[in-house]
Protein backbone atom coordinates (compact mmCIF):
# COMPACT_ATOMS: atom_id res chain seq x y z
CA UNK A 1 0.00 0.00 0.00
CA UNK A 2 2.82 2.36 0.92
CA UNK A 3 4.58 1.59 -2.37
CA UNK A 4 1.47 2.44 -4.42
CA UNK A 5 1.05 5.70 -2.58
CA UNK A 6 4.71 6.68 -3.14
CA UNK A 7 4.42 5.74 -6.83
CA UNK A 8 1.38 8.02 -7.24
CA UNK A 9 3.16 10.91 -5.52
CA UNK A 10 6.23 10.48 -7.76
CA UNK A 11 4.01 10.22 -10.86
CA UNK A 12 2.07 13.41 -10.01
CA UNK A 13 5.31 15.27 -9.24
CA UNK A 14 6.82 14.11 -12.54
CA UNK A 15 3.79 15.21 -14.56
CA UNK A 16 3.77 18.59 -12.80
CA UNK A 17 7.45 19.19 -13.56
CA UNK A 18 6.99 18.08 -17.17
CA UNK A 19 4.05 20.43 -17.76
CA UNK A 20 5.81 23.34 -16.05
CA UNK A 21 8.96 22.76 -18.08
CA UNK A 22 7.09 22.64 -21.38
CA UNK A 23 5.02 25.75 -20.75
CA UNK A 24 7.91 28.09 -20.07
CA UNK A 25 9.64 28.64 -23.39
CA UNK A 26 12.68 30.86 -23.13
CA UNK A 27 12.51 34.28 -24.78
CA UNK A 28 14.89 35.01 -27.61
CA UNK A 29 17.32 37.91 -27.36
CA UNK A 30 16.16 41.42 -28.23
CA UNK A 31 17.54 42.07 -31.71
CA UNK A 32 15.61 45.20 -32.71
CA UNK A 33 18.48 47.60 -32.01
CA UNK A 34 21.19 45.67 -33.81
CA UNK A 35 18.90 44.86 -36.74
CA UNK A 36 17.79 48.50 -37.06
CA UNK A 37 21.44 49.62 -37.08
CA UNK A 38 22.32 47.06 -39.75
CA UNK A 39 19.43 48.22 -41.94
CA UNK A 40 20.42 51.89 -41.55
CA UNK A 41 24.04 51.05 -42.45
CA UNK A 42 22.72 49.37 -45.61
CA UNK A 43 20.85 52.58 -46.53
CA UNK A 44 17.41 51.22 -45.63
CA UNK A 45 16.40 54.02 -43.24
CA UNK A 46 12.66 53.76 -43.96
CA UNK A 47 12.43 50.13 -42.80
CA UNK A 48 11.07 49.56 -39.30
CA UNK A 49 11.68 46.55 -37.05
CA UNK A 50 9.50 44.99 -34.38
CA UNK A 51 10.01 41.72 -32.56
CA UNK A 52 7.77 39.30 -30.68
CA UNK A 53 10.31 37.67 -28.41
CA UNK A 54 7.85 35.10 -27.05
CA UNK A 55 6.99 33.77 -30.52
CA UNK A 56 10.37 34.32 -32.16
CA UNK A 57 9.00 36.57 -34.92
CA UNK A 58 10.75 39.61 -36.37
CA UNK A 59 8.50 41.90 -38.44
CA UNK A 60 9.89 44.29 -41.02
CA UNK A 61 7.70 47.25 -41.98
CA UNK A 62 7.98 50.62 -43.66
CA UNK A 63 8.75 51.14 -47.32
CA UNK A 64 11.50 50.96 -49.92
CA UNK A 65 11.79 52.19 -53.50
CA UNK A 66 12.63 48.92 -55.29
CA UNK A 67 12.13 45.20 -54.82
CA UNK A 68 15.83 44.45 -54.41
CA UNK A 69 15.89 46.68 -51.29
CA UNK A 70 13.03 44.64 -49.82
CA UNK A 71 14.92 41.42 -50.51
CA UNK A 72 18.11 42.92 -49.04
CA UNK A 73 16.28 43.96 -45.85
CA UNK A 74 14.95 40.43 -45.40
CA UNK A 75 18.40 38.96 -46.03
CA UNK A 76 19.92 41.24 -43.38
CA UNK A 77 17.18 40.27 -40.92
CA UNK A 78 17.80 36.57 -41.52
CA UNK A 79 21.51 36.99 -40.86
CA UNK A 80 20.98 39.04 -37.67
CA UNK A 81 18.11 36.86 -36.36
CA UNK A 82 18.90 33.26 -37.40
CA UNK A 83 16.25 30.73 -36.46
CA UNK A 84 13.51 33.33 -36.09
CA UNK A 85 10.56 33.83 -38.41
CA UNK A 86 10.94 36.95 -40.56
CA UNK A 87 7.64 38.60 -41.52
CA UNK A 88 8.50 40.94 -44.40
CA UNK A 89 5.71 43.52 -44.61
CA UNK A 90 7.77 46.19 -46.37
CA UNK A 91 5.85 48.12 -49.03
CA UNK A 92 7.49 48.99 -52.34
CA UNK A 93 6.81 52.62 -53.24
CA UNK A 94 8.71 53.64 -56.39
CA UNK A 95 10.15 57.16 -56.10
CA UNK A 96 7.92 59.82 -57.60
CA UNK A 97 4.82 57.61 -57.77
CA UNK A 98 3.65 57.95 -54.17
CA UNK A 99 1.10 60.63 -55.08
CA UNK A 100 -0.15 58.80 -58.17
CA UNK A 101 -2.08 56.29 -56.08
CA UNK A 102 -5.67 57.30 -55.37
CA UNK A 103 -7.22 57.15 -51.97
CA UNK A 104 -9.32 53.98 -51.91
CA UNK A 105 -12.22 55.86 -50.36
CA UNK A 106 -12.51 57.90 -53.57
CA UNK A 107 -13.15 54.83 -55.71
CA UNK A 108 -16.72 53.71 -56.51
CA UNK A 109 -18.04 50.57 -54.88
CA UNK A 110 -18.29 47.48 -57.07
CA UNK A 111 -21.69 46.40 -55.78
CA UNK A 112 -23.25 49.84 -56.40
CA UNK A 113 -20.96 52.35 -58.16
CA UNK A 114 -23.29 55.28 -57.49
CA UNK A 115 -23.57 54.67 -53.74
CA UNK A 116 -21.43 56.91 -51.55
CA UNK A 117 -18.59 55.26 -49.67
CA UNK A 118 -19.00 55.07 -45.91
CA UNK A 119 -16.95 57.57 -43.96
CA UNK A 120 -14.18 56.07 -41.86
CA UNK A 121 -12.98 57.39 -38.55
CA UNK A 122 -9.46 58.88 -38.64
Amino acid sequence: MEMVRNSIVVLVAGITLFVAGCSSTPKVADLTGSLSNSLIQAGLKDVSVSQDRDKGVVTLGGHVGIDTDKVQAESIARSVAPGQVIANQIAILPAGLETAAKDITELPRRDNPTAPRPQTEP
